[in-house]
């Protein structure tokens, strides 16, 4: 009729575990570490983010510069001809010491509006660009009329995107294990 137990006594209502100290430590220490991923993440991201628009943004002003330049250099001379020498490389494609290329450490390409190459920094201008190329490059206009397309890309741009976003990582994950430690 009594107690299951022996002595008569009740059986504890608290089962034994992990005391209200250790969970109230452990349940900061989660709230603490899920924050810091979180910043971490978002600090990512939008570094990312405006690290691309950045890197975008210069990339058009440049190309935007350079198409001017070669629309007065087609208005002046009716044909691109020679226009490697403005450019940065030499007719038989070797890259030549000046040139707007050069000076702006991209690599140029301009074809006609049709998308045959008709110079090239890096190398001897052939073939054709792609519609999605055309379409991505920047117009030269001269009196209305599109007479060439502005090629450009930035070589090392993303590799150098690159390692400032593995410092930022890098910072992120140090200040997290500051955090961690205080």
């Amino acid at each position: 009729m009594g107690s299951a137990t022996s002595s008569g006594s009740p059986e504890p209502l608290v089962r034994p575990g992990l005391s209200l100290r250790a969970k109230l430590v452990l349940a900061f220490a989660a709230v603490g570490l899920i924050g810091v991923v979180t910043v971490a993440l978002l600090a990512n991201r939008s570094t990312r983010r405006e690290l691309q628009g950045f890197m975008f943004r210069g990339s058009m002003t440049d190309a935007a510069l350079l198409a001017d330049q070669l629309a007065a250099y087609y208005q002046g001379k009716g044909s691109w001809e020679g226009v490697e020498a403005l450019l940065g490389s030499s007719p038989g494609g070797s890259p030549s010491r000046g040139g707007m290329g050069r000076m702006m450490n991209l690599a140029l390409r301009l074809a006609e509006p049709g998308g045959l190459i008709l110079a090239d920094t890096r190398r001897e201008p052939s073939g054709v660009a792609t519609q999605a190329e055309l379409e991505a490059g920047v117009p030269v206009v001269v009196d209305g009329e599109t007479v060439g397309v502005l090629l450009s890309e930035s070589p090392g741009a993303s590799s150098a995107g690159s390692e400032l976003l593995a410092r930022v990582n890098r910072g992120i994950l140090i200040a997290a294990l500051l955090a961690a430690l205080a």
